[in-house]
């Protein structure tokens, strides 16, 4: 993602009421030190707003974004990682996916279990 497309989508999840707060870009670590000064939401447990953002992706322009789920931001996250071999797999296990008319379901593996795929 680019970086003004980071600030973009900032402000969009803002205006849909998510909790967001900035990530060091290429890490999974909240990039505190954009959260230590600024506005008075400048916490990971207090949303940030329009200017929270501004300021934040204004000055790290190529911070990630993290969101708080669950009832923070009334969403939920699937992290679906995509590898290019089995090999590339922890353990090299494999998701199964199970299609209804409606959805579809991918189960992750772990352990010895063994997965037989129905067709879809």
């Amino acid at each position: 993602m680019s970086t003004n497309n980071k600030k973009n989508s900032a402000y969009e999840y803002v205006d849909n009421g998510w909790n967001i707060f900035p990530i060091t870009n290429g890490e999974k670590t909240p990039l505190s030190a954009a959260l230590t000064g600024g506005s008075q939401n400048s916490t990971l447990e207090t949303p940030l707003n329009d200017d929270d953002v501004e300021r934040i992706w204004g000055e790290y322009p190529d911070a990630n974004i993290g969101a708080h789920t669950g009832a923070p931001s009334q969403i939920a996250v699937i992290d679906i990682d995509i590898a290019k071999t089995e090999d590339e797999v922890k353990g090299g296990k494999r998701t199964a996916e199970q299609a209804t008319e409606l959805a579809k379901h991918l189960i992750a593996i772990f352990g010895e279990t063994r997965v037989h795929q129905s067709p879809s």
